[in-house]
């Protein structure tokens, strides 16, 4: 990963995602999240695989395709551009491209935690309190001790303070630790609703939507899902909302995990409702 946090540049290089290595995948489209001009324009000049072609997963094909994109896309406005392949377990193979605008800097901000070295998750050994654990998720320096530390705290009683600290732990300036908060929030999502209520996990949850990587996109529809599914009682404010991010993502993701569960919500949106919903009211 490429970073010059002088001008706020992110550029991920090719990535083949989990399982994708031990078959020959087949192209299935392009996904990109970000940009209003349309992906013909965007991408004009830039030789792209052609829907079903084989891609070998020694073939370099991914890494020549993201470096063409980088080199096309490099000159333009965007403070942030993420490339990356994405497998299905079907075995279809999705360009993934990220671009922040200027105009969008708040899909790349995040809060201001002040992370020092006073905790160091993987020098210690033993059984750790859950208020070391928690001091950590939200202040280590290491992102790999932050996500350790999400990790270990799953292990304990879980309760409030636990859901503040996944809560927090999705607005991480690093997409690993927010990748392993969002997974414990859709564990405990009923308890964190219980916790924290409805309105703040929906808020979280919808930012993480926003942030311009596959692997926020994935996970916070993920914790979407059920929130929808399960008769959660959504005001009608962040509804809308939730609503607009959906069919944002059905227009422009192929993607089953992305694309196919914003369609499949937004039918169950759509549906009559029937009495007897959850009353989670918070």
């Amino acid at each position: 990963m490429k970073h010059s946090l002088r001008v706020g540049l992110w550029v991920l290089s090719a990535l083949l995602a989990d399982g994708a290595v031990a078959q020959t995948l087949h192209f299935a489209g392009i996904d990109v999240h970000g940009s209003s001009v349309p992906v013909a324009t965007l991408l004009r000049g830039v030789t792209m695989p052609k829907v079903g072609q084989a891609i070998a997963p020694d073939s370099g094909v991914p890494d020549t395709v993201c470096s063409r994109v980088r080199e096309q896309l490099d000159g333009e406005r965007f403070l942030a551009l993420n490339c990356i392949f994405v497998s299905s377990p079907e075995g279809a193979l999705h360009l993934v491209i990220d671009v922040v605008d200027t105009a969008d800097a708040e899909r790349i901000s995040y809060p201001a935690i002040q992370y020092v070295d006073h905790l160091r998750l993987s020098e210690r050994g033993g059984e750790r309190r859950s208020e070391e654990l928690i001091a950590c998720a939200r202040g280590c320096s290491q992102a790999a001790d932050r996500a350790d530390s999400l990790d270990f705290l799953d292990r304990l009683d879980w309760g409030k303070t636990s859901c503040r600290a996944v809560l927090q732990a999705l607005d991480d300036r690093d997409w690993t630790v927010r990748h392993q908060a969002a997974r414990l929030l859709n564990r405990h999502l009923d308890a964190c609703v219980d916790a924290l209520g409805r309105a703040r996990i929906v808020d979280a949850v919808l930012r993480q939507l926003t942030r311009p990587t596959h692997v926020d996109r994935a996970r916070a529809m993920a914790t979407l899902d059920p929130l929808v599914r399960r008769g959660f009682d959504i005001d009608t404010g962040r509804q809308a909302r939730i609503v607009t991010a959906l069919e944002t993502l059905a227009r422009v993701s192929h993607l089953p995990d992305v694309g196919g569960t914003a369609s499949a919500l937004l039918e169950h949106l759509r549906r009559p409702t029937t009495p007897g919903d959850a009353d989670l009211e918070r």
